[in-house]
């Protein structure tokens, strides 16, 4: 995936790859439209691993003469090594269908278009193999958090329905089929459907995605939360957060009555109620904070303050290299001491004078406190 196809992909309002929430919640794409869609490293790294897949097809394969894309903050080993498991299962498939007597139409980052079924729906597949009445989408994931399944993925039925819409009749297709390559758990998952089934999935959307792209429809929480950028402030969440801590920790208060010790079996069944409350709390304090540093919002009853400075070293290989210089060897367990270890070890007068000139105070992050 290129920048440029990358940055048309975010800016679909329905777009595939959110197709899970604003099918389980329709609102929430025109909600999201209203909040910067900010870049991580997390999306920075997922870029340049796409455009290596890409380049690996392109290059090793085909033998294309294009240059290799160059990163000095994501190329590593690890990069290689999850492009390569994506690029050996894509040639495979290429390969399947080759040595069935087939000469597939092989489609790299193709913009698909499912606007058919969602209002200005397109996107940009992997890998789209056309042959032998098939169409086989491929889809690399280079995220290691949270696994992806092919079955019944709303994203990738999206992208078929685009590819379908484009090579469908044409090549009599009757069967889908659809993989994603998730190197970094040890997933490659598989899910096939047969046109017409593939096809009444789609009907049975359209109305969904006509009160998504209306801004329309019921709000609803669920684990389809995690990646929506209107969660820190939607409504939804906060009344759903309300409402479990109402229901299990205030209506039920015989315990109170009675002073006891709560079972570990009780604290057990309500600890994914707390996960879920402190989640949604910590994302209301990110946004509040985010709002107060960067756009000089007043946050009634609350004043920001500087967080904990803290020391740190500027050049861990110097400070190691003087430590045993000095005749501090023992410096190392799994990995150099912490800075309070070399203190300890040396003492402070001697870590002053020996490695003073490597510490720095670095400024805490800042955070709201209650106006007393």
């Amino acid at each position: 995936m290129t920048t440029q196809e990358h940055s048309a992909r975010q800016h679909a309002i329905l777009s595939a790859s959110a197709s899970k929430r604003w099918l389980n919640c329709p609102p929430s794409a025109r909600l999201e439209e209203q909040i910067p869609n900010e870049t991580s490293p997390y999306a920075e790294e997922g870029t340049f691993f796409h455009e290596l897949c890409e380049y690996k097809i392109r290059h090793d394969y085909f033998h294309e003469n294009i240059e290799r894309p160059q990163s000095e903050k994501w190329d590593s080993p690890e990069a290689e090594n999850v492009s390569s498991v994506y690029y050996d299962f894509a040639v495979n498939a290429i390969e399947e269908l080759k040595n069935s007597g087939c000469d597939p139409l092989v489609l790299i980052e193709e913009k698909v278009n499912f606007s058919h079924v969602v209002p200005h729906g397109f996107g940009i597949g992997d890998l789209v193999i056309v042959g032998n009445n098939l169409i086989h989408v491929i889809d690399f994931k280079g995220g290691g958090g949270v696994f992806v399944s092919a079955y019944k993925n709303s994203q990738m039925m999206l992208y078929a329905l685009g590819a379908l819409s484009a090579y469908g009749n044409i090549l009599d297709i009757q069967t889908v089929k659809m993989s994603i390559v998730q190197p970094r758990l040890e997933n490659i998952s598989t899910y096939e459907i047969s046109k017409n089934d593939l096809e009444a999935w789609g009907e049975k959307i359209k109305p969904i995605a006509l009160l998504a792209y209306d801004g329309k429809g019921e709000m609803k929480t669920g684990e389809w939360c995690r990646f929506c950028r209107a969660r820190k402030n939607c409504a939804a969440c906060k009344n759903e957060a309300l409402s479990l801590v109402r229901e299990e920790f205030i209506e039920v208060d015989e315990n109170f009555k009675n002073p006891s010790l709560v079972p570990v079996e009780e604290l057990a069944k309500i600890l994914p109620i707390l996960k879920r409350v402190k989640s949604w709390a910590a994302d209301v304090e990110e946004y509040l904070t985010s709002e107060a540093v960067n756009n000089g919002l007043e946050i009634p009853g609350y004043k920001l303050t500087e967080g904990t400075s803290r020391r740190t070293f500027t050049d861990i290989g110097a400070v190691c290299k003087t430590a045993i210089e000095n005749g501090f060897e023992n410096i190392y367990k799994q990995e150099p001491l912490t800075l309070t270890g070399f203190e300890k070890l040396m003492g402070k007068k001697t870590f002053n004078e020996l490695l003073g000139k490597y510490v720095e105070m670095s400024k805490g992050k800042p955070t709201l406190v209650p106006i007393k």
